[in-house]
């Protein structure tokens, strides 16, 4: 366990974090920036790092594996950028100070699901796989372009953006 570290700088020569890197850095209390060069965040890379206040993802970033931030309570809010197309199970399971979650349209796969109503699931019952009590009950916003909105026609899922 890494209980004295309370700040990471990530090299911008690093291309992916992995497994388990920071897991159990409770005591990370300042904002997380991955540079841009990283293409992956690997399986519980930041899992339960607690006090984290923010993260800061590349633009080059293309998935981010599950568990990778689960537990992480004083998150607050994530985006997730354009050239991201997975998010794994559980990925931010038990995030329970995120109020705010952007997905960009890149993403194709989230958990083992690609199904809209998953999202929708999240919105109305605060719970599903990646996001499994985090939110808040908060919104989760989709590009309406997203191919996870794709095929859905009821009114519902339109109306939800809106929100």
């Amino acid at each position: 366990y890494c209980r004295g570290l309370t700040s990471i700088t990530i090299p911008s020569s690093v291309t992916s974090i992995g497994n388990y890197a920071f897991r159990y850095c409770a005591n990370l209390n300042t904002p997380i920036i991955i540079p841009e060069g990283i293409t992956e965040i690997a399986s519980a890379a930041f899992s339960r790092c607690t006090n984290i206040p923010s993260v800061q993802l590349p633009s080059t970033l293309k998935s981010i594996d599950s568990y990778a931030f689960d537990y992480c309570e004083k998150l607050t809010s994530v985006t997730i950028p354009e050239g991201v197309t997975s998010i794994g199970e559980r990925a931010f399971y038990k995030c329970s100070g995120l109020t705010s979650v952007t997905i960009s349209e890149g993403v194709t796969s989230i958990g083992s699901r690609k199904a809209m109503h998953l999202i929708l699931r999240l919105l109305k019952r605060r719970w599903w796989h990646s996001w499994r009590n985090c939110c808040n009950g908060q919104i989760v916003r989709l590009h309406l372009s997203n191919p996870l909105l794709q095929n859905n026609t009821s009114p519902n899922y339109y109306s939800l953006m809106q929100k």
